[in-house]
C-alpha cells in the first residue's frame, strides 16, 4: 500500500476475524505506528496474551507497551528470523520451521 491508498476489503474480512477471541497474538517486525493495523492487538480482551517479536518495544511508536507487568503481553526483543526461530526449536517445531 502507499500512503493514502484506501485499504483493500480483505482487510475489513480480518478485522472481523480477529473479533473472534484467539488464543494468543503474535505481533512481528512493526512499530505499531501505520493505522488502522496498529490498533489491531488492541481490539482483542486483555486476557489474550499478546507478544511482540521486533527490534524495539512499541510503547514510543504505537502506543503499546509489551514490557507492561501483569498485562499478558511480552516483548521478544530481536530480529524476527532469529527470535521465532528460536520460538520453533524451543518448542520442538524445529524441523517444520
Amino acid at each position: 500500500m502507499f500512503f493514502g491508498e484506501s485499504l483493500p476489503t480483505e482487510f475489513h474480512e480480518i478485522v472481523k476475524r480477529v473479533s473472534i477471541e484467539p488464543d494468543i497474538c503474535f505481533v512481528m517486525g512493526t512499530a505499531l505506528a501505520v493505522s488502522p493495523v496498529s490498533y489491531m492487538p488492541g481490539f482483542l480482551k486483555e486476557s489474550v496474551p499478546k507478544v511482540l517479536f521486533n527490534l524495539n518495544n512499541t510503547k514510543a511508536t504505537g502506543g503499546m507497551d509489551f514490557e507492561e507487568k501483569g498485562r499478558m503481553k511480552l516483548f521478544v526483543q530481536g530480529k524476527c528470523d532469529e527470535t521465532l526461530a528460536k520460538l520453533a526449536e524451543d518448542c520442538g517445531w524445529g524441523e517444520d520451521f
